[in-house]
């Protein structure tokens, strides 16, 4: 496209790569994707502040957007080992069935853990999320539990289901490329 410029690549794996998060991107996934499990938007403030940061998922070698992701921090007390980052991926519908979600997901615990100090990772879908919920597992997050009526979508409040990685989880990967950025 004329006028964008390179993207910084972040972290690559399997055929996917993080990348530098570009003005536009959310938008060009939202029109490529059917949002099905989206939230319900809320503008309503939070009692709290935290930083949500983002990163564009490419499709390599072609240099292609098929999604975004995103993690923040999720304080179960007031220290850092009772924190946790909270993932979450959106692909554009042409990338879905390809393993991308799971791969991007894996590619973005590693990434996580190779940057931060925090040794817990977690995502929630809707249960109906079917290859959501396949692609957190194949990512080697385990199912927590149910977080009854955490979301609202289509109007209605929806449970979802709770999923963790822990450091301590993985095992040792040496064909992932990890360059720090982001905090």
């Amino acid at each position: 496209m004329a006028g964008r410029r390179e993207r910084i690549i972040l972290a690559t794996d399997l055929g996917i790569a993080m990348a530098e998060y570009l003005d536009g991107d959310e938008e060009a996934v939202d029109a490529a994707s059917d949002l099905e499990f989206m939230q319900d938007p809320d503008d309503r403030p939070v009692p709290f502040q935290f930083d949500i940061l983002r990163v564009a998922l490419i499709e390599v070698p072609a240099g292609r957007l098929i999604g975004v992701m995103w993690w923040y921090p999720i304080p179960y007390g007031p220290t850092l080992s009772r924190t946790s980052w909270n993932i979450g991926i959106k692909l554009i519908s042409e990338a879905r069935g390809r393993r991308h979600g799971a791969r991007a997901a894996r590619l973005l615990v590693r990434y996580l853990f190779d940057t931060t100090e925090v040794d817990r990772v977690q995502a929630t879908t809707e249960e109906a999320n079917l290859p959501g919920l396949r692609g957190l597992e194949l990512a080697g997050f385990r199912r927590e539990g149910i977080l009854r009526g955490i979301t609202i979508r289509g109007g209605e409040r929806r449970d979802m289901v709770l999923y963790g990685l822990l450091r301590s989880d993985l095992e040792p990967d040496d064909d992932t490329d990890h360059t720090p950025c982001c905090g």
